[in-house]
């Protein structure tokens, strides 16, 4: 059930009351109260509420309305339904804030299969630069994101047939910026100034981002486990592609930095908003919001497009196709996982485009790359590790 508003909960009580009149008060209140009960206690145990029982005759409370004492809602709490006199603290979050999570059933664990099936999108992901570099050799960039993400959402617009209405409106564009336009702009701007390596090394601290910027928007606590994990999965790209000699270029660094922050937002913007739709919904919004956004930058900054011949188009539409696959598994997984363990899978991104190099082209791999890939695969699994034994599903 949604939670009720202050107005509309007293509202609902009175009204409850007044249809009935054979109704008792305390029937009324939990006819109209969200749940079975949401205890003062329950609140303080959560840390959603400062003290609600400093001034407040909650034995009196329950007389008055014949509740059991592990019946007082904390909504009576918030709209000062105590004995005549006190006045109980304010709760340091909104009421519908605090309702929610009281509301959303907790389990041990994230399921193993929401982590594989979210891991699945970055190591796709990591085949796209062998597709690029193999099927899509000098097509240009801000063009190749524009069909990949617009096209894209449009279709699954028309699967979906659903548009974003009210505040999702903007919200779809600005979560369609930061995750495709903003960070796949500046991303083709890194790889051009950049070796690949320290592309791939700079971009990599997003999940670090993630950390900070999640207890900054979120007020998750910051975890040692995650900081190290975020730590450890950034020496390990290092190893896994940073060659000898390779020369910084600092507005190509600032570029990869500014990808790693607009990502790294989206993905906490999205858990903060809680879409109130499915992921394959949310990801036809954002990309067909992102496509829109990229194609005045594709038209004004990059040439016109070449005739695409057979292996162009195989390149076209692999991408394309795994674009909407694998980011309705992405946002699906920031639904359910907590920001951070979410961002360390992108690790297996630069894994993935590492091993495929040596499976499929052929390319050595060294001492340095093998130790790489084990520390990232160890950053990963302490990631998930560090994830809080209690979590909220998401609805």
């Amino acid at each position: 059930m949604p939670p009720l508003a202050v107005g509309s909960w007293v509202a609902a009580v009175e009204q409850t009351y007044a249809a009935d009149a054979g109704m008792r008060r305390d029937e009324a209140i939990r006819s109209a109260t969200p749940g079975a009960a949401f205890p003062i206690f329950a609140a303080q145990a959560h840390g959603l509420a400062s003290c609600p029982m400093v001034g407040f005759d909650a034995e009196r409370l329950a007389r008055e309305f014949a509740l059991a004492a592990d019946e007082i809602p904390v909504l009576l709490v918030a709209v000062g339904h105590a004995a005549e006199g006190n006045r109980p603290q304010k709760p340091r979050l909104p009421v519908a804030q605090i309702l929610t999570t009281l509301q959303q059933p907790e389990v041990d664990m994230p399921k193993p299969s929401d982590i594989l099936l979210t891991a699945l999108a970055p190591a796709v992901w990591g085949s796209t630069y062998i597709v690029a570099t193999e099927l899509l050799p000098g097509a240009p960039p801000l063009s190749v994101a524009a069909i990949r993400a617009l096209p894209t959402g449009l279709i699954l617009l028309l699967l979906v047939r659903q548009l974003p209405k009210g505040d999702w409106l903007w919200r779809s564009f600005v979560l369609g910026a930061l995750n495709f336009t903003v960070f796949w702009a500046l991303l083709f701007v890194a790889a051009y100034r950049l070796p690949g390596g320290i592309a791939a090394t700079v971009g990599a601290v997003q999940p670090l981002i993630v950390v900070f910027a999640a207890s900054a928007v979120l007020g998750t606590r910051i975890r040692v486990l995650s900081v190290l994990a975020a730590v450890m999965g950034m020496a390990g790209v290092a190893l896994l592609v940073l060659q000898d000699g390779a020369v910084p270029d600092m507005p190509g660094i600032a570029a990869a930095l500014g990808g790693a922050f607009s990502m790294a937002f989206g993905t906490v913007l999205t858990r903060k908003w809680r879409p109130p739709v499915s992921a394959l919904v949310l990801t036809a919004w954002q990309l067909t919001a992102g496509g829109l956004l990229l194609l005045p930058l594709a038209l004004l900054l990059d040439p016109p497009m070449p005739p695409l011949d057979a292996a162009n188009a195989a390149g076209m539409g692999y991408l394309v196709l795994f674009t909407a696959l694998t980011y309705i598994l992405w946002f699906r997984g920031v639904a359910r996982l907590e920001p951070a363990a979410v961002s360390s899978l992108g690790f297996l991104s630069p894994l993935t485009a590492i091993l495929l190099g040596w499976a499929i082209l052929g390319q050595a791999l060294s001492a340095s790359q093998m130790i790489g890939a084990a520390v990232v695969v160890a950053s990963i699994w302490l990631s998930q590790r560090a994830t809080p034994s209690r979590q909220v599903h998401a609805r």
